[in-house]
């Protein structure tokens, strides 16, 4: 089965998918020509089209997930003035602040919840190449380095199981190769050491 979310020429590049605790589909994407950065959400067996964000390009970058209450957040990379931007949706508005206001930060990132519902973002800041996991707690976003090299974080993915084991996968240029960086999250508590290999 194929059905059109978004009909309009050019939308639907740069997506990510997540799915609400009642089955139903949420995305986000980005259009090549106006650079919109859009959410669709089925509602009544049909596509609502919210636009999130509009910058002079479309991001190369984005991702999404959803909370236990189907809050959706949304990492992006902001072609306006670079950064890496959280976009969060509650009460069906959308609200957005800087995770890292370096240029630079943000040209590949992945999002997730945690079971204590603490909000991380893996994601590479280009100069100087490092991998970075920022971690919201208390209102506050925090960052640690948790690898560094040549085009190390490229195409990161994040995930959290539902026992708090985080990890990461991503390109590392220095070695050529797939990187698997995890580590055992202390829930509510400070972040732990990463080991990558």
């Amino acid at each position: 089965m194929h059905e059109i979310v978004d009909g309009s020429a050019e939308f639907g590049q740069e997506t990510s998918l997540a799915m609400a605790s009642d089955g139903t589909l949420r995305i986000a994407y980005s259009d090549a020509i106006t650079g919109e950065l859009r959410f669709a959400y089925e509602s009544g067996g049909e596509w609502v089209i919210e636009v999130v964000a509009v910058m002079p390009e479309p991001t190369p970058a984005l991702s999404l997930c959803l909370d236990e209450d189907d809050s959706a957040y949304l990492a992006y990379f902001d072609t306006t003035d670079g950064g890496l931007v959280m976009a969060t949706r509650s009460l069906n508005r959308w609200t957005q602040e800087f995770v890292d206001p370096d240029q630079y930060a943000g040209l590949s990132c992945s999002v997730a919840v945690a079971p204590d519902s603490t909000l991380y973002v893996a994601y590479r800041d280009y100069d100087p190449d490092r991998l970075l996991l920022a971690r919201k707690a208390r209102g506050r976003w925090t960052r640690e380095v948790v690898m560094t090299g040549y085009a190390v974080g490229t195409d990161a993915s994040l995930r959290i199981a539902p026992g708090g084991h985080l990890g990461i996968s991503h390109y590392s240029g220095d070695d050529s190769a797939l990187i698997y960086s995890s580590t055992k999250l202390l829930l509510r508590r400070p972040s732990p050491q990463f080991v990558s290999r």
